[in-house]
């Protein structure tokens, strides 16, 4: 009798050589693994049978679950935050800021003529173009600040910032069922 047998692997198909003492094995190929069945005279290959593994209590599973969202999406949000803080709209510089201080200056060029040159004339006239362009400036600043609402308000409905609040919302929610559950499997 020869000391081997030649079968085939019932996963992929490749001819393998198997010596007659070997009772289990994995094919080289596929890397199945296998049982030699011998028997009335007949030897045959079959998938080795897999060992049960005990039953995981599916609190665990939600535990281990909830702990993995928890770290997937911690590692989402400051994508989500780099995202959103790159597409986030400047506030614009405007007019408003140069006509704050050019009416500062006048003010004070006003102030200084009317007290060391009695230049009364030039000082009031200094002092109403100082009210006037902080007025307009006032005005334009006021218009500046709203522009710039509205686009933050047009951002914040964005599909980017929508999504990183969603993730926000989800991520606490994540957490307090872990807190929730870590407190509990201490409690027992």
């Amino acid at each position: 009798m020869p000391d081997f047998v030649s079968l085939t692997c019932p996963g992929c198909g490749t001819r393998l050589t198997v010596p007659n003492e070997i009772e289990r094995f994995a094919c080289g190929s596929c890397g199945i693994e296998l049982v030699v069945r011998r028997g009335g005279g007949i030897v045959s290959l079959a998938p080795a049978p897999t060992p049960e593994l005990p039953a995981v209590p599916q609190e665990v599973l939600d535990g281990t679950a909830v702990e993995l969202a928890v770290h997937r999406l911690q590692d989402e949000i400051p994508l989500l935050e780099k995202q959103v803080r790159s597409l986030t709209p400047e506030k614009g510089r405007g007019f408003s800021t140069p006509l704050f201080i050019i009416a500062s200056m006048g003010l004070l060029v006003s102030i200084f003529l009317l007290m060391f040159h009695d230049l009364l004339l030039y000082s009031i006239l200094g002092l109403a173009a100082s009210g006037v362009i902080f007025f307009f400036g006032e005005k334009l600043l006021r218009k500046e600040d709203q522009k710039y609402r509205d686009k933050l308000d047009q951002f914040n409905q964005t599909e980017e910032v929508v999504r990183l609040n969603q993730k926000k919302q989800e991520l606490a929610v994540y957490r307090e069922k872990l807190r929730l559950f870590r407190s509990k499997a201490t409690s027992e």
